[in-house]
């Protein structure tokens, strides 16, 4: 192999050699580059110990944006219940949220348990899903336990 990059590098002008290093140095450190979301408080802690199906679960939730600006994201999410193993995660819609640069310490109301929820034990569990200078990054996140004791 090092045979053939030597005989390639002749018929090269050096310069591009460096370019190429470069430029492959440079995308390398951006695929790696650590995403700006970070989630500091996990799990993630209900105001409700229980609440009746078809509520909002607030939740609290401290989030850090590393860069310098404000920054777009996609959050997921889905109740997993903790009672049923053999029940299928509820997933629950996608919302586009954003953030500022620094930290901060928010009430999250996006986690609308549906209506139709079972009683039980559940726990939210979802991911900021962001767009890095090279890919997207999935940032995972999850709450504690809380109960469902019934419908609307």
């Amino acid at each position: 192999m090092m045979a053939r990059l030597q005989k390639w590098t002749r018929h090269v002008p050096y310069s591009i050699v460096i370019v190429i290093d470069v430029v492959a140095g440079l995308g390398l450190a951006l695929w790696f580059q650590p995403p700006y979301l970070t989630y500091e408080n996990l799990p993630f802690v209900p105001h409700l110990q229980a609440l009746k199906a078809g509520e909002v679960m607030p939740l609290t939730v401290r989030r850090c944006n590393n860069s310098d600006s404000l920054q777009a994201y996609v959050v997921t999410h889905e109740l997993e219940s903790l009672s049923n193993p053999d029940m299928a995660a509820i997933i629950m819609p996608a919302m586009p949220t954003a953030i500022k640069p620094g930290c901060e310490t928010v009430t999250s109301l996006i986690n609308l348990v549906p209506a139709a929820t079972p009683p039980g034990r559940y726990r939210i569990i979802g991911a900021g899903i962001i767009q890095g200078a090279l890919r997207s990054y999935v940032v995972p996140w999850h709450s504690e336990p809380f109960d469902v004791v019934g419908g609307p």
